[in-house]
């Protein structure tokens, strides 16, 4: 993680690592997620309820 201009960056692996960790969190029910990166299923827990 580098602090480069007031934001900080990371390397694409140490993302992707972090995006799958919270997914296995609910890997079929994207509403019991801590977080939604994908607009498709940030919509559906929007428009469901979910």
């Amino acid at each position: 993680i580098n602090d480069f201009r007031g934001e900080f960056e990371m390397h694409d692996h140490i993302r992707d690592m972090g995006r799958k960790i919270v997914k296995d969190e609910s890997p079929s029910n994207p509403g019991m997620r801590s977080r939604l990166w994908k607009d498709d299923e940030a919509l559906d827990v929007l428009e469901n309820n979910t």
